[in-house]
């Protein structure tokens, strides 16, 4: 529940500064250390939707390799989750 909860807090607080959930700031293009982890905890609890939700608002998360230098697909690929790789594909991400 912790990890979900950051998983959101990553997505909507920030943009609410800018103009609301959803909305992604134009000046946001790279991914800070701390968004990549918490993008990568969210991919390690499975929740297709919360990935799915992370990604339409900050796209640039979508290849951003953890510190193992692996890419959210591939995660999702050794995880055997299906509709988390498919979520992520569809997006953009690769292998």
């Amino acid at each position: 529940m912790r990890r979900i909860w950051l998983a959101l807090s990553l997505v909507c607080l920030p943009l609410f500064f800018v103009g609301g959930c959803g909305k992604k700031a134009a000046t946001d293009t790279a991914a800070s250390a701390n968004e990549v982890s918490q993008f990568h905890a969210a991919l390690q609890d499975g929740d297709a939707e919360i990935v799915r939700r992370l990604i339409q608002a900050k796209p640039y998360l979508v290849n951003a390799k953890n510190e193992r230098g692996e890419t959210p697909l591939k995660v999702a690929k050794q995880k055997g989750n299906d509709e988390l790789a498919d979520v992520i594909s569809k997006a953009g991400g690769k292998e």
